[in-house]
C-alpha cells in the first residue's frame, strides 16, 4: 500500500494535526511507503525560507518517530518549486542535506527524492512529479478544449507526446542532460502528478495517472494505491465532529 499526499504545508497547525491522525490510523496496517510532495511551506519566508523548512521537517520527523510502527514504512519526500533553493529548472534536485539532515536522523527509512523521481516497486514502475503541469499547459495551449474532462485531455496529451513537458523553454526550462527523467516512453505502470487542481484517477493505455489534489486545500484528501490490485482509493481525514 502506497499513500500519496501533495501540498503538505508543515507550517499549518491543521495540517500537522491531520498528519498525526493519518499516522495513528495506520497503526494496525502500516503502509509500504508514504509519498509526501510539496509545497511544504504555505508562504515564502525570504532569506529564512530554508531554515524554516529545515525546522518544520525536523518537527515532522519527530512526529513520525512518535509512531514506532511506522519504522518499516519508507517515506519519500518530493520537493516542489518553492521548496528547493535551486533555480526553477526541471528535473529539480532533491532537498539539500543541510535541510534534510535532522529529519533523516528521526526517520532513517526515508529518501529525499528528485522531482520527478521514479520508484521501482516489485515489477511496477512508478513516476512521481510535483509541478503545476496542467495549469501551465492550459495557460499556453493553442486550442483550449470546449467540452469533455480537461484532465482526460491533459493525460491524452502527455501520452501522445511521450513526455511530461513540451512547453517552450522560456516557460519551463529543462536540464537537457537530464531530459530523460521527463520521458513517458515507455509508459510506467503508475504516474503520480501532484498539483493543486482537483484530484483525479485516469487510466490511459494501461497506465494509471493519479493526482491526489492539494492536501491542505481539498479538505485533507489523499490517495491510497494498492499495488497488488493496481487500484486507487480516495481517502480523507475528517473533522473531529465527524
Amino acid at each position: 500500500m502506497l499513500v500519496v499526499l501533495s501540498d503538505v504545508h508543515l507550517d499549518n497547525a491543521k495540517v500537522m494535526d491531520r498528519l498525526q491522525k493519518l499516522f495513528a490510523g495506520f497503526r494496525q496496517c502500516p503502509p509500504t511507503a508514504i509519498i509526501l510532495m510539496g509545497e511544504f511551506l504555505s508562504i515564502q519566508y525570504g532569506s529564512k525560507h530554508s531554515h524554516v523548512l529545515k525546522e518544520k521537517l525536523a518537527t515532522l520527523g519527530m512526529l513520525i518517530a512518535d509512531h514506532p510502527y511506522l519504522s518499516e514504512t519508507h517515506f519519500v519526500i518530493v520537493p516542489a518549486q518553492n521548496d528547493s533553493p535551486h533555480v526553477n529548472v526541471l528535473p529539480r534536485p532533491s532537498l539539500p542535506k543541510f535541510i534534510a539532515r535532522e529529519f533523516q536522523s528521526f526517520v532513517p527509512n526515508s529518501t529525499m527524492a528528485t522531482n520527478p523521481c521514479r520508484i521501482q516497486y516489485c515489477s511496477q514502475e512508478i513516476l512521481v512529479v510535483r509541478e503545476e503541469l496542467l495549469s501551465k499547459m492550459c495557460r499556453n495551449c493553442i486550442h483550449f478544449p470546449e467540452e469533455g474532462d480537461i484532465a482526460k485531455h491533459f493525460i491524452r496529451t502527455l501520452v501522445s507526446q511521450g513526455s511530461l513537458m513540451s512547453l517552450p523553454l522560456n516557460l519551463c526550462p529543462v536540464y537537457w542532460s537530464q531530459v530523460g527523467a521527463l520521458s513517458l516512453y515507455p509508459l510506467p505502470d503508475l504516474v503520480i502528478l501532484g498539483d493543486q487542481l482537483n484530484a483525479y484517477s485516469i487510466t490511459n493505455t494501461d497506465c494509471l495517472f493519479i493526482n491526489p489534489g492539494s492536501f491542505v486545500k481539498q479538505d485533507f484528501g489523499f490517495k491510497v494505491y494498492i499495488p497488488a490490485s493496481r487500484q486507487v482509493e480516495d481517502s480523507q481525514i475528517p473533522d473531529d465532529e465527524f
